[in-house]
């Protein structure tokens, strides 16, 4: 990118890497862990539907990955139901882009709370307001305090649809029930850079998707209990 970081202080590099968006830091981690320690990711699964412990390797090559169309916009408008304040003006029109880092570092203070981590990735895909003269974003607390409960997943559903970057979500069938169970790639350092990843410490989830992006390629090891 155009920033020099060699020469800058811890603060002016966490601040230039939590303006950078979260599909390329993401990313980055992957190929990262590809060359540090090889393509295969290895993660210790237990069916949610008959307790089944066994053996999973992701081939880190094959994860799906959004990308945006060439020459396309990355910013787009999405209109609220109801109006909220934002220095002194009523606002509808929230400007949604690509989600900054910073979102997820807020999402990642609590990572066991689920509406924080959503209101963290909101909060890192806002721009602005596309009907205001004035420029920034709202506070987290702000957004929180006024938006109505159908705009706050309105938006939140624009967020999910138009995610880029790799997709941690995996879909596999247990090879004792065999049924379909899904799981999500665990990219915290401790367990993405470690030589086995339990599914466990990140989301995991039985015959679900959340993600709008299609499931990754994987093969299944010899079973083990």
């Amino acid at each position: 990118g155009p920033h020099q970081m060699a020469d800058m202080t811890t603060g002016e590099k966490l601040l230039i890497l939590q303006q950078a968006t979260q599909a390329d830091i993401l990313t980055a981690w992957v190929l990262l862990r590809r060359r540090a320690m090889g393509d295969d990711f290895p993660m210790d699964v237990t069916c949610g539907f008959c307790d089944h412990a066994f053996v999973y390797t992701v081939s880190l090559g094959t994860i799906d990955l959004g990308i945006a169309p060439d020459g396309a916009s990355l910013s787009r408008t999405v209109a609220l139901d109801e109006a909220i304040r934002f220095r002194g003006e009523n606002v509808k029109h929230v400007t949604l882009g690509p989600t900054r880092w910073k979102g997820y570092c807020l999402a990642a203070k609590d990572r066991a709370n689920i509406m924080a981590i959503r209101a963290g990735i909101l909060f890192g895909s806002i721009e602005g307001f596309a009907d205001s003269t004035k420029q920034g974003t709202p506070t987290q607390a702000e957004l929180e305090a006024q938006l109505d409960k159908n705009d706050y997943e309105k938006l939140l559903a624009d967020v999910e649809g138009h995610r880029l970057g790799p997709n941690f979500e995996i879909e596999l069938k247990c090879p004792a029930c065999r049924r379909e169970i899904s799981e999500g790639i665990s990219w915290p350092y401790a367990s993405f850079f470690s030589r086995r990843a339990s599914s466990r410490e990140g989301a995991s989830k039985s015959d679900a998707t959340t993600s709008p992006t299609s499931s990754t390629p994987a093969r299944e090891d010899s079973p083990s209990t």
